[in-house]
């Protein structure tokens, strides 16, 4: 095979950025715990909630705690390339794909394509006044705005009883404080309580392809530049992009070096390795159907087709600087 052209490193090997740098996430684990004790007297309720796309990190997503280290020390081993909609890593010496396909895997998610969503629920804003929101029902007509804290709040209330609406609320944290949190606040998308009005079709709606392009565009947005700086706020559901990396490179958390300092954490805390050596990556770029997680807008890239290609027929390689 001749020597085609491939992705460079972002940062030459030797010279990322230091991995003490903190990277600030929006995002909740706790909260999944939070829905689990607000539906388990509710039967019918969680059987919905548990047979949806939320299954797998309702059951598995705490297991391994989000590492800010481990985030940034892949994010700083990136190849730069022209995909708009995924990202390359090097680890080990191996070419390493995140993209939507990686993250549904990992995640449980639905990462379909995306629906359109009717104008009259968008344009929340300009209701009639005289005309009634589900807002109204749901959340009430004396609040102009909630956020995260206000629902976990209702939900642990002694007198708030309503199983359907315990539910709706339940879907509305797992969304707007887990999956798609765009800043600290983690206000509540008043588009997304209108959803909300038929559960059935909420729970089918693909948040993972909501939340993996929120994320994957905060890290595209910030660059190299933005890793160099002292901190690096990434909106989205940075964790279920650790979740895809830690089952492409399942060693990492039996092998993982602990930073000198570090306290040891309880249960379900991972520790990110600090140095490159090989390890063993799976091969997470040839599963499932392409067309299943097409972006009709994705960029051709001649160096990562290369890179495809030799992944499937080549020899083993390291990225070079």
């Amino acid at each position: 095979m001749p020597n085609l052209p491939l992705p460079q490193r972002m940062f030459c090997k030797g010279g990322e950025t230091d991995q003490r740098k903190k990277v600030n996430f929006y995002f909740f684990l706790k909260y999944l715990g939070t829905v689990k004790k607000a539906l388990a007297k509710y039967k019918k309720e969680w059987s919905q909630l548990w047979n949806s796309q939320f299954r797998y990190l309702l059951e598995h997503g705490g297991d391994v705690a989000f590492s800010v280290q481990f985030a940034h020390f892949m994010l700083s081993r990136q190849l730069v390339t022209e995909k708009k909609h995924e990202i390359w890593m090097q680890f080990g010496g191996a070419p390493i794909r995140l993209s939507i396909q990686e993250f549904s895997a990992a995640t449980g998610l639905n990462c379909s394509k995306l629906p359109e969503i009717p104008q009259k629920l968008t344009d929340v804003e300009n209701f009639d006044e005289h005309e009634i929101t589900y807002w109204d029902d749901l959340i009430g007509n004396d609040l102009g705005e909630i956020d995260d804290e206000w629902i976990v709040k209702k939900l642990n209330s002694k007198n708030f009883k309503d199983p359907r609406k315990k539910l709706q609320l339940c879907c509305l944290l797992l969304v707007d404080a887990l999956l798609c949190p765009r800043n600290l606040d983690r206000k509540i998308s008043e588009v997304h309580v209108e959803l909300v009005r038929d559960v059935e079709k909420f729970l089918n709606y693909p948040w993972g392809r909501e939340a993996f392009s929120l994320a994957l565009k905060s890290i595209k947005t910030r660059g190299a530049e933005g890793l160099c700086q002292k901190t690096l706020a990434i909106q989205g559901f940075l964790h279920g992009m650790q979740l895809a990396m830690l089952k492409c490179i399942p060693h990492i958390k039996t092998r993982a070096t602990y930073t000198p300092g570090a306290k040891k954490k309880k249960k379900g805390s991972t520790y990110a390795t600090t140095s490159d050596e090989e390890v063993e990556v799976d091969d997470n770029t040839m599963e499932g159907s392409e067309d299943d997680f097409k972006f009709d807008d994705e960029a051709v890239d001649t160096k990562v087709d290369n890179l495809l290609e030799r992944i499937v027929d080549g020899p083993a390689f390291t990225i070079r600087c």
